[in-house]
């Protein structure tokens, strides 16, 4: 299994993440999510961290035959953990660069873009619009929503 920390490549470019990745036929990932600090407010950070955490994961589930995910206790500062199995390279590569993006500082746009789609998710998800492998994390994000409100 090869473990892919988002911290570790947040600065990579598309193709230092794909020579990662191609060096190795393994088809298991690990991939560890670390917790961001976007506000002052505790629950409002809890909030961002596990609607993030669970659109992150939902762009995994679409690219694995297999997927599976730990949820940390949101009092602790584990960070979330995606197992997969994938053959698709290029399709996990687009997906961890864009991961990635999303949880680094530069480039803005994509950092945004990644935050905007998440909100989205969430969104549909809380209407009933979708189904979320990731439902869990959703919930959770939820919950500390409203503790903010």
């Amino acid at each position: 299994m090869i473990q892919i920390n988002i911290n570790d490549i947040i600065h990579y470019s598309k193709s230092l993440i794909s020579e990662f990745i191609q060096n190795e036929k393994e088809k298991e990932f690990e991939i560890i999510l670390p917790r961001i600090v976007v506000v002052q407010s505790h629950y409002f950070n809890l909030f961002t961290n596990y609607y993030l955490a669970g659109y992150a994961g939902e762009l995994l589930a679409t690219i694995a035959d297999e997927f599976s995910f730990y949820v940390p206790d949101p009092e602790s500062n584990k960070p979330f953990r995606f197992d997969i199995v994938t053959a698709n390279r290029e399709a996990l590569l687009e997906t961890i660069k864009f991961i990635a993006d999303g949880f680094g500082i530069l480039p803005y746009e994509e950092s945004f873009r990644f935050h905007e789609v998440a909100a989205e998710c969430l969104i549909k998800y809380n209407d009933g619009e979708v189904m979320a492998v990731c439902g869990s994390l959703f919930d959770i994000a939820n919950k500390y929503l409203a503790k903010e409100g």
